[in-house]
């Protein structure tokens, strides 16, 4: 999943506004990326849903949906994550059940 970068306030961060960047955790008000900081490349930047965008939204939530059906678990903690941010957004959820093959 990818989001793009756009905060509002003065911040070290701000030059990174409009930027695509892969998320490596999510949770009920936060994206997590790792990597922002050269010197230190493990290190996690946690933004709020106010300071990003996620692509491709419906995609994504409808992976999410799928992933939570069929597995459960972290899949669900993921999925539900991703409603949160599309009522923060006021983005309906259109995601549908899939029947697994």
């Amino acid at each position: 999943m990818k989001v793009i970068i756009n905060i509002q306030t003065p911040s070290f961060y701000t030059k990174f506004n409009f930027l695509t960047f892969e998320v490596h955790e999510i949770g009920n008000t936060w994206v997590s990326i790792k990597g922002l900081n050269p010197e230190l490349p493990l290190n996690q930047t946690d933004f709020t849903f106010s300071e990003v965008f996620i692509v491709d939204i419906e995609k994504e939530m409808q992976m999410a949906r799928e992933n939570s059906d069929w597995s459960g678990g972290e899949a669900t903690r993921k999925f539900e994550s991703l409603k949160k941010y599309c009522e923060f957004r006021k983005i309906k959820d259109k995601t549908f059940f899939v029947p697994a093959q």
